[in-house]
C-alpha cells in the first residue's frame, strides 16, 4: 500500500490548480545499485513566470539503500 495514500488527491488536486506535471514513484533510478531500485515519491514540477518550481516529497536516501521512516518535503524555485 502507498504511503501516499492520504495525499493522493490534494496532491492531484494542487497539480491540477496550478497546471503542473505530478510525477509518481521512480523505477530503476539507480540500475547499478541493486537495493536503490525503485521507491515512492511524489513530485509536483510547473513553470509561473518563467521560473521552474518544484514540490518534492522523497524518502531519506543513505549510503546503504533508502530510509521510508524519514521523508524530506523540499519546495524548489
Amino acid at each position: 500500500m502507498s504511503v501516499f495514500i492520504q495525499l493522493e488527491a490534494r496532491l492531484a488536486k494542487f497539480a491540477a490548480e496550478q497546471q503542473a506535471v505530478l510525477t509518481k514513484n521512480r523505477e530503476d533510478h539507480w540500475p547499478l545499485v541493486p537495493e536503490l531500485l525503485g521507491f515512492e515519491e511524489r513530485r509536483v514540477d510547473w513553470q509561473r513566470e518563467g521560473v521552474n518550481l518544484a514540490v518534492i516529497i522523497q524518502p531519506d536516501f543513505q549510503a546503504i539503500g533508502v530510509d521510508t521512516t524519514k521523508w524530506h518535503f523540499r519546495a524548489v524555485a
